[in-house]
């Protein structure tokens, strides 16, 4: 992924600007959010994805095989290990993922 593209994608969401503050409050304000990474060997440039804050209310309109639409927001990451702080701190932490883990394998919380 070049620059051109990345910046078309994120948008004012460019790693180096998101502070802890922007963050917390991106967060806040979204309904569903993930962590992207970056990591320019893979084909599309995207290292990862991860689901930061929004577990419960995904798996609620799972289990209810529910049509609705939900917005999604994504906040640039450096890595894995930012994201993963991300989420442990503004969102779901890691309750939230070990929900979505359990449930995605056929277990109960």
């Amino acid at each position: 992924m070049d620059e051109q593209q990345r910046d078309g994608w994120f948008g004012w969401h460019d790693q180096a600007s998101v502070t802890a503050d922007q963050a917390k409050q991106f967060i806040a304000n979204t309904e569903i959010g993930c962590a992207v990474w970056f990591d320019e060997k893979a084909p599309d440039g995207v290292g990862g994805i991860m689901i930061i804050k929004g577990f419960l209310q995904i798996a609620r309109q799972v289990a209810a095989d529910s049509d609705a639409v939900a917005a999604i927001n994504s906040i640039p990451c450096s890595c894995y290990e930012q994201a993963v702080a991300v989420r442990n701190t503004f969102g779901d932490g890691e309750r939230g993922y070990q929900l979505m883990e359990s449930l995605t394998k056929g277990g109960s919380c």
